[in-house]
């Protein structure tokens, strides 16, 4: 995504579009959020971040927030907050390394504040409808489970004013 960033191409993806991603490890910290409390991850990943360039570790893309999956009859998800970094060379206090998959990503750029998300959202997963398009996504006993869900923010998180704000949605699709 940073080449696309480079080339100034992120700012003309107004429709939702297709991408191809490469894996990308990076670090990250899982939570069982309420729903009416996903906007305190914001200042997850801004703690997260002040954290890996105090140890060192330099940010290799944009921090993101990935949900894995909705509990069923609750109203809450599991997510984590994570910044992707070039290598697993090592984690600090309370995170973990993980490698966001490769695939076909169904795409949209939201670039206005996250409380227009959720319709942003549905935008993108009806476009990919009509498309005909299948989500890596399955149910379990637990209810829905994403396989690479994202929403990624290029700009916003890190400000101090949270202005400004350029949001992808990134939805990996069925092989």
């Amino acid at each position: 995504m940073s080449e696309l960033r480079e080339a100034g191409q992120l700012d003309s993806l107004i429709e939702p579009t297709i991408i191809e991603r490469a894996e990308q490890p990076y670090l990250g910290k899982t939570f069982m959020v309420a729903l009416d409390s996903l906007y305190r991850m914001m200042d997850v990943l801004a703690l997260m971040h002040r954290d890996m360039l105090a140890s060192g570790v330099k940010p290799a893309g944009s921090p993101f927030l990935k949900y894995h999956g909705m509990i069923t009859g609750h109203r809450s998800v599991q997510v984590e907050a994570g910044i992707p970094v070039e290598s697993f060379l090592r984690t600090l206090e309370g995170t973990h390394c993980r490698e966001l998959p490769a695939g076909r990503y169904a795409t949209l750029v939201h670039s206005a504040h996250p409380s227009g998300l959720m319709d942003a959202t549905g935008q993108l997963l009806e476009w990919a409808g009509q498309q005909g398009m299948q989500w890596d996504a399955g149910l379990t006993a637990d209810g829905l489970r994403w396989g690479c869900r994202l929403e990624i923010y290029h700009a916003g998180v890190l400000t101090a004013d949270n202005g400004g704000w350029e949001i992808e949605l990134a939805i990996r699709l069925a092989d």
